[in-house]
């Protein structure tokens, strides 16, 4: 998964307790959307997030040792 969704993705997670049950939902329905994509249409999907340019800030980041820090950039 591309970086920089990657950092979206675990900012919703990390505000997964305090979402509505509709915002959990939705979470939901993307990661189940995600896993059952076969490896060819990941990548078509993946391909425009990976063309994004990442800030060197974001990819100096200590993303695995502080998910907060990581999902607020």
């Amino acid at each position: 998964m591309p970086l920089i969704l990657l950092s979206l993705m675990l900012g919703q997670m990390i505000q997964y307790d305090w979402s509505f049950p509709a915002e959990r939902e939705q979470l939901l329905l993307q990661f189940k959307f995600l896993d059952h994509l076969d490896v060819a249409s990941f990548d078509t999907l993946m391909s425009s997030f990976s063309a994004i340019p990442l800030s060197n800030e974001l990819i100096e980041i200590d993303w695995l040792d502080h998910p907060q820090q990581f999902a607020n950039c």
